[in-house]
C-alpha cells in the first residue's frame, strides 16, 4: 500500500533537515551562520531573511502539504486529512476564542478565512433558525458544528472550554479516520494516551481527559502514582503501561514544563520512528516523515531564538525533538 508516496518520500526525505544539519546550526557561531545552513535543506524554497520565522515554517508547512496531497489524494486521502486536521482545529480555537493575533496555520485542510466565516454564519444561522449548505472537507465541517452545538450548551463559555471541546471532536474525528487502518488505530490511541498523561502530570486533581485511548482515566492517574511492584503484569496493555511507567519516573525528574514536553513527544515520536524501520513503507513511512517535518521546525525555531538572543545552547539542548 502507498507505493507512490513510499517513492516520492524516500526522494523528499534526503533533503530534509537530518541530524548533521542541526549538530551544524547548534555548532554555529551565530544565528546567521545558523540560518545559512538550512540553505542546504528543503527550506531552502521558503526561507526569507526578511520575513519572520513563523511565516517561512508555515510557508514551509503549505509546500508539504501540497506534496502529500498530491502523493495521498487518490490512494489513501484519509491518511492526508489524518495528518492535516491538527491545524483546522487550531485554527478552529482562534476563531472561537476571537484571538485579535495573526497566528493561524495556514497548512490547514480548510482555509483559515473559510473556516471562520463558516463559523460565524453558522453561529448566525443557529441564532435565526435559518439553514444554509457550505461546501467544505467533511471532516473540517464535523469537527467545527460538533464543537459549535456543544459549546452552544455552555452558558459562560471559557478558554479551556473551548479547548477541551475542540480537542475532543478533533480526537473523535481522527480516530474516525484511523478506523480501517491498523496502524493509524495503534498510533492514535498511544498519541491519545500520551497527551492524558501530560495532562495528569499537569494538574494533581483530577481532570477531563480525552476519551478514546488504550487506558482509562483511572489507569492514566494510576500510572501516575504506580508503584513498581503495583505493575498489572496479566493486563494485555502490560507493555505500554510498562512503558509509560518508566516514562513518568523520568518526568519527575524533570522540573522545567518543556524538558518534560520534549520527552513525551520524543516519546511517541520514537514509537513511530520505529515503526517505520521495521516497515519502511507505507503509512508509518508517511507519518514518519510528517513528524520529522514537525519536529525540525521545532528544533530550527528553538536553536534560532538562542542564537538571536545568544542563550547558551547547553541550555536548549534536551529540548530538542527526534528527527
Amino acid at each position: 500500500m502507498l507505493e507512490f508516496a513510499t517513492g516520492k518520500i524516500s526522494v523528499l526525505e534526503k533533503r530534509l533537515l537530518d541530524r548533521n544539519d542541526l549538530e551544524r546550526m547548534l555548532k554555529a557561531p551565530d544565528y546567521k551562520n545558523a540560518f545559512l545552513v538550512l540553505y542546504d535543506t528543503d527550506l531552502d524554497e521558503v526561507i526569507d531573511e526578511k520575513k519572520e520565522t513563523e511565516r517561512w515554517l508555515e510557508e514551509d508547512l503549505v509546500v508539504l502539504k501540497n506534496n502529500l496531497w498530491m502523493m495521498l489524494k487518490d490512494e489513501c486521502p484519509e491518511l492526508f486529512q489524518f495528518l492535516f486536521l491538527r491545524f483546522d482545529a487550531l485554527n478552529l480555537k482562534i476563531i472561537l476564542k476571537k484571538s485579535s493575533e495573526n497566528n493561524f496555520a495556514l497548512a490547514s485542510i480548510e482555509p483559515f478565512e473559510k473556516l471562520k466565516d463558516f463559523v460565524e454564519r453558522k453561529i448566525k444561522s443557529s441564532l435565526e433558525k435559518l439553514f444554509f449548505e457550505e461546501k467544505m472537507n467533511l471532516t473540517v465541517k464535523k469537527m467545527t458544528e460538533n464543537s459549535l452545538f456543544r459549546l452552544d450548551k455552555i452558558r459562560e463559555k471559557k478558554i479551556d472550554d473551548i479547548e477541551q471541546i475542540v480537542e475532543e471532536e478533533y480526537f473523535k474525528r481522527r480516530i474516525l479516520l484511523a478506523k480501517p487502518y491498523p496502524f493509524l488505530r495503534e498510533a492514535i490511541k498511544f498519541e491519545i494516551d500520551l497527551i492524558n498523561l501530560k495532562k495528569a502530570l499537569r494538574k494533581k486533581e483530577k481532570e477531563k481527559l480525552i476519551p478514546g485511548g488504550n487506558l482509562t482515566t483511572e489507569e492514566i492517574f494510576k500510572i501516575v502514582n504506580l508503584k513498581e511492584e503495583e505493575l498489572a503484569s496479566k493486563s494485555h496493555l502490560f507493555e505500554e503501561i510498562l512503558s509509560l511507567y518508566f516514562l513518568v519516573n523520568k518526568i519527575k525528574k524533570l522540573k522545567d514544563e518543556k524538558l518534560i514536553e520534549s520527552a513525551i513527544d520524543n516519546f511517541f515520536s520514537s514509537y513511530i520512528f520505529e515503526r517505520e524501520r521495521i516497515e519502511n513503507s507505507g503509512m508509518p513511512k508517511v507519518v514518519a516523515c510528517f513528524i520529522r517535518k514537525i519536529n525540525a521546525q521545532k528544533n530550527i525555531r528553538l536553536i534560532l531564538w538562542a542564537k538571536k538572543y545568544q542563550i547558551p545552547i547547553s541550555e536548549i539542548e534536551p529540548k530538542l525533538l527526534l528527527i
